[in-house]
């Protein structure tokens, strides 16, 4: 009877241990179907495609509908991003073809207006001595040519005077000696009727000094009483009927200004006019404290209008100096920066892919492309943040990543990537 019992018992136990590993059988394929099912079809956000779930709903970080993925896409580029029209609306995301075009650039010069120099004069004395009476009292005065500006005593010039006499007395008015005296005299600039007043007994130890040029006096470097030599500058002359506008332009505008293009410009003073001219001259010297180049045009100032020192601003529209009229443009909205890279993303093979440019001049519409891209590459101009981003969750090149991050699934299945829809 004993023996009888402990058959019951084994029967017992073996029944029970049956009904524990089927259970766990048939969990364990729920489980499986479930994976499948789920591997099938899940939904994700298109703002943050981290997101994964088993079915439709909205996001819950920021309450997006969220969107199927497909699962059987493949993409014909390993690196290149999948999304689907939807997912590329609701980013927001945009392309076009690159374009070829001429580079332009509106430039905002600022200067003041400066005298001619061509036309700019010192006015010097040619004699030594103490000066008298100046009839330049101010700076700005407008003087003409021939006019008396100052009388200078002047010993040295009389003693002149008493050798010319002397030479007609001991050898006549055609004798070399007073010839060379009286060229002597018209090299302290005296004229033909001052000398013969000398020769008619009227010497006198007082120069007149006329003035060579005319124009407007911008200095007065003597006053009366100094004594002055040959060759002390007495006044600064310009003639103002021709002025400089000089700009400051940065090293950057450089390309696009070139000399004898027209320049429009505006004074402060006078708002509701406007002037032009010509671009003379380009420094070929920078200013290494303000990093700029003086950029010089030459303007008839016949009206008097234009003061130097007036403060003036100019608006240039003006293209790049280049041989090829038919350069690729980047536009700036499709440029991603890092500080040591220039990105754009490129759509191809269905996706979007990373590419790093070489760019050079900045122009109004973008970047003069250097290298890096074809003439009829589709480049994203809108919405490459949204691309980056969803590049970098996917552990593909990206703006901070130049090359992908693989995990050791996709090491063994190029093709095994995440697709944005």
């Amino acid at each position: 009877m004993k023996k009888k019992n402990l058959i019951y018992v084994a029967i017992g136990i073996t029944l029970v241990s049956l009904s524990f590993l089927t259970r766990r059988l048939f969990d364990n394929s729920q489980s499986t179907e479930t994976q499948i099912f789920v591997s099938k079809q899940s939904w994700t956000c298109s703002m943050h495609p981290q997101i994964r779930l088993d079915k439709p709903g909205q996001c819950p970080i920021c309450g997006m509908a969220l969107v199927p993925i497909k699962s059987d896409e493949v993409p014909a580029d390993a690196d290149a991003l999948i999304l689907s029209d939807e997912a590329a609306a609701l980013a927001h995301i945009r392309t076009s073809i690159l374009q070829a075009g001429t580079p332009r650039r509106i430039l905002r010069l600022y200067g003041s207006i400066q005298p001619d120099e061509t036309r700019r004069r010192t006015l010097v004395t040619q004699v030594g001595g103490r000066i008298e009476r100046l009839a330049v009292n101010y700076v700005g005065q407008t003087i003409t040519e021939g006019e008396p500006l100052a009388n200078i005593y002047s010993p040295e010039l009389y003693n002149a005077q008493q050798e010319l006499l002397e030479a007609r007395r001991l050898s006549g008015d055609s004798s070399v000696l007073t010839e060379a005296v009286r060229q002597r005299l018209h090299h302290l600039k005296l004229t033909d009727v001052q000398i013969a007043s000398i020769e008619a007994e009227r010497s006198n130890p007082t120069y007149t000094y006329f003035a060579p040029y005319g124009g407007t006096v911008l200095t007065k470097q003597v006053t009366v009483g100094d004594y002055v030599v040959a060759g002390t500058p007495l006044f600064d002359v310009a003639d103002l009927s021709s002025v400089w506008a000089v700009f400051e332009a940065y090293e950057k505008d450089l390309p696009f200004l070139h000399t004898g293009d027209p320049v429009n410009y505006r004074v402060s003073s006078l708002p509701d006019e406007r002037f032009s001219g010509h671009i003379a001259f380009i420094s070929p010297l920078v200013d290494t404290e303000n990093r700029t180049v003086q950029v010089r045009l030459r303007t008839d100032n016949s009206h008097r209008k234009l003061k130097p020192g007036m403060y003036i601003v100019a608006e240039v529209s003006a293209k790049a100096h280049s041989t090829d009229e038919n350069i690729l443009i980047v536009p700036r909205s499709a440029v991603l920066w890092t500080g040591t890279r220039s990105i754009v993303y490129v759509k191809e093979g269905g996706g979007f892919k990373l590419r790093e440019v070489e760019l050079g001049t900045a122009t109004d519409e973008g970047y003069v492309l250097i290298s890096g891209l074809k003439g009829d590459d589709e480049i994203v101009t809108e919405g490459s943040f949204a691309v980056d981003a969803a590049s970098q969750l996917s552990s593909l090149p990206s703006m901070m990543s130049p090359s992908p991050t693989l995990s050791p699934v996709n090491k063994t299945d190029k093709h095994n990537h995440h697709h944005f829809h």
